[in-house]
């Protein structure tokens, strides 16, 4: 089956296509005018290659999950793409993607599922730090680059720059070689995002004192066997869940906790 989008349509809704088990083509017009792709637009699909509109500026979330046919996708140098969101080639066997340069928001699940993922040159919302960690900025107008939003799967030991003010969800999810994580005492992180060290091999982390939030899952099915919580953080929600190895949690003195949520700890 194929199908061919009308240049006037400018959103694909979440799950259009979904489950569209015999839709194999799908082809826009040169002049088309499609600016968003929705949440699993094409999930499920037999397409085997699609060329995304050069207006289209946002992807969303699992668009075009277990696709398992889908072998390329092309994106126009001159793409207005913007945001890639979660998941978006989960369950899809694309062997590289190139990044074009509009591009500023991206999940580092990404990486998991792509084994190849090239940035255009005149992309300059991402940075390589010691060709280790990719990060990105807080601030799109600051030429600050503060976030880890993804690090490489080989190395055991990693320092987060003392700039660094967030460590992004996912940035280490399923990171099976890293075993320690480094911070300078003056640190400015004060964010671990969701999932951020889910289910790697992490062992060691010392979080720095200016961390006032762990999010959800943070720590989950990690390898860690200790935690200090440090003082600015008020609230603990299931950040340590499954963490079999986890056998000591201590609480900075003058701690501002005030709740601990349900599953915070549960499995561990």
């Amino acid at each position: 089956t194929q199908i061919t989008i009308p240049s006037s349509v400018t959103e694909i809704g979440n799950y259009t296509f979904s489950g569209c088990k015999y839709l194999k083509v799908i082809e826009f017009s040169e002049n088309s005018e499609l600016k968003y792709i929705g949440n699993y637009a094409f999930q499920s699909t037999p397409i085997e290659s699609i060329r995304i509109p050069k207006h289209v500026v946002s992807i969303g979330d699992y668009a075009f999950k277990d696709c398992n046919k889908l072998q390329a996708i092309e994106i126009y140098d001159d793409s207005e793409l913007y945001s890639i969101g979660i998941g978006v080639f989960y369950g899809v066997k694309l062997n590289s993607l190139t990044i074009p340069p509009n591009v500023e928001k991206i999940c580092s699940l990404l990486f998991l599922h792509i084994p190849n993922i090239i940035f255009s040159p005149n992309n300059r919302n991402f940075k390589w730090i010691n060709n280790t960690i990719l990060s990105k900025k807080s601030d799109s107008k600051s030429e600050n680059f503060d976030v880890a939003l993804w690090v490489k799967p080989n190395v055991e030991r990693v320092s987060i720059p003392l700039n660094f003010k967030k460590i992004d969800s996912y940035c280490f999810h399923s990171n099976k070689s890293v075993k320690n994580i480094e911070f300078s005492q003056d640190s400015q992180l004060y964010l671990i995002d969701d999932c951020a060290f889910s289910y790697s091999s992490i062992q060691s982390i010392i979080i720095p004192p200016n961390v006032s939030i762990i999010g959800m899952k943070a720590f989950s099915g990690s390898l860690i066997t200790e935690i200090t919580i440090p003082e600015h953080v008020t609230t603990i929600k299931n950040a340590f869940q499954e963490c079999f190895n986890l056998t000591r949690v201590e609480f900075a003195q003058n701690s501002k906790l005030e709740s601990i949520d349900d599953y915070a700890f549960s499995a561990t």
